[in-house]
């Protein structure tokens, strides 16, 4: 939503809009035009509004959506108009279960660098920018010359969400799907039409456009729609199978790796990601064949990536020192929880790590209480969170407690964002090496206040 209010303002556009607290994030966009409020206080919506721009996590009970319906105001959902601005783009969609931020981002930062003026909608604020928009064109009347095939110029790359069938209303060009695992059960019902929506996903893909699908995941080709796309591309981590990684070597941070391609279209390429995290050298597989397939030149690839700081809140260091590491990381499902772990041990060994987890969402934790304690169990100390509930109301019987009766190694109690940092004092003297606050809620109000805790003594 607020790439989206970035993307008017920069345009020209006056933006208001509500949302529930003040963050780091709405005070910034304050200070780049916008008019925000907080309270739902009966104060009429700006007389201006052409429209309203609404994402469900945001009730229809709210008074300003309220008033926008009986006022007669259209009222659109974020994903139409995404898939509103795409229409006549050369549009790049990454979807699936993980890492569509982190490959968004990667995939707009080496057009960028590359020459390519790509307009990018991230769900994250990308280091590189200090923002979730990427808009290339902003300060270039010229867009590049970068299709092989006619049609236009311009790209827009979109992370495409799946949650509520958001990704149905765009077409894409270039179509990436990570992973196609359970979540968002409370919108789809079960595993076949969560697969049935990516089904429709992958064909609304435009006619002559690409596919990059990681490899393990499967999805049909519907050709009643646009007309067979002409290319699947598979992507892994390690496997000599589609487009690959061969690490060469790692420290804390940086890996080193060639990217190797399982047909003979593209040679072996030397690359360098100063990032921690063998799932983000995976998502940097997946960008880099989208980067060579809109005819970006290898040389330049490998330097963008070598340049590329990540997101926040994706396996970011807050504090990294020879005897303490803390990381921020936005994971909230099972399978994110164990790629992170596992790159914890590949990264650190056998330190003693920590994890401070916050659950989101009542009906995700209710789907998968004893998958998240299979992944935290592979930590030696675990710090849980009451459940963030985001969009979702209380659901009976619900809570953190039964992700923490399968765990032996919890920590005590759940914690709140009152007391977390008193458990913290008892884990700092117990000397951790590295601590890891995972959630994609409130807990990321705590970061600060936990970095200072630790800094003190490291200090």
């Amino acid at each position: 939503m607020s790439a989206l209010a970035r993307y008017f303002l920069q345009k020209g556009i006056s933006v208001s809009g509500y949302d529930r607290n003040a963050t780091e994030l709405t005070r910034t966009l304050e200070a780049e035009g916008a008019e925000i409020v907080y309270e739902e206080d009966g104060s009429p919506l700006n007389p201006d509004v052409q429209f309203v721009v609404w994402t469900p996590a945001v009730p229809q009970s709210n008074t300003y959506w309220q008033e926008a319906r009986q006022k007669g105001i259209p009222i659109y959902k974020r994903a139409v108009i995404l898939g509103a601005l795409a229409r006549g783009k050369k549009t790049i969609a990454v979807a699936g279960s993980h890492g569509k931020t982190t490959i968004t981002a990667m995939i707009a930062h080496l057009l960028q660098e590359c020459g390519k003026n790509p307009t990018a909608f991230i769900g994250g604020i990308a280091i590189n920018y200090n923002s979730n928009l990427v808009n290339g064109n902003a300060d270039s009347a010229d867009t590049a010359d970068n299709t092989d095939d006619g049609g236009t110029d311009e790209i827009m790359v979109l992370e495409a969400d799946e949650y509520d069938r958001s990704f149905h209303q765009i077409e894409a060009d270039l179509a990436i799907i990570t992973a196609i695992d359970d979540d968002h059960l409370a919108v789809y019902g079960n595993t076949e039409e969560l697969q049935k929506a990516f089904n429709q996903f992958a064909s609304q893909i435009r006619k002559n456009g690409h596919l990059i699908l990681k490899r393990g995941y499967f999805v049909s080709r519907n050709r009643a729609t646009h007309g067979e796309f002409c290319c699947r591309h598979q992507y892994t981590m390690t496997e000599n199978v589609g487009a690959y990684a061969e690490i060469t070597g790692r420290s804390a941070g940086t890996y080193h790796y060639t990217l190797m391609d399982g047909t003979d279209k593209y040679p072996p390429l030397k690359l360098q990601l100063n990032q921690g995290g063998l799932h983000n050298v995976e998502n940097s597989v997946a960008a880099v064949l989208a980067a060579r397939i809109m005819g970006c030149d290898d040389a330049k690839i490998a330097q963008a990536m070598s340049s590329f700081k990540g997101i926040k809140r994706r396996f970011e260091y807050v504090i990294q020192q020879e005897n303490f590491v803390m990381i921020d990381d936005y994971a909230h499902h099972p399978r994110e929880i164990e790629a992170l772990i596992n790159s914890l041990r590949d990264l650190f060994g056998d330190r003693k790590t920590t994890v401070v987890f916050q659950p989101h969402l009542y009906s995700r934790t209710r789907d998968f209480a004893s998958d998240f304690a299979e992944s935290l169990s592979k930590v030696e100390e675990v710090l849980l969170m009451d459940i963030y509930p985001a969009r979702e109301e209380p659901i009976a019987g619900v809570s953190s407690e039964m992700i923490a009766g399968h765990l032996e190694n919890v920590h005590e109690k759940i914690y709140n964002k009152t007391n977390l940092l008193e458990g913290l004092k008892k884990v700092k003297r117990a000397k951790t090496d590295v601590l890891v606050m995972v959630g994609a809620g409130s807990i990321s109000e705590l970061i600060n206040p936990v970095k200072e805790l630790f800094m003190d003594e490291l200090n």
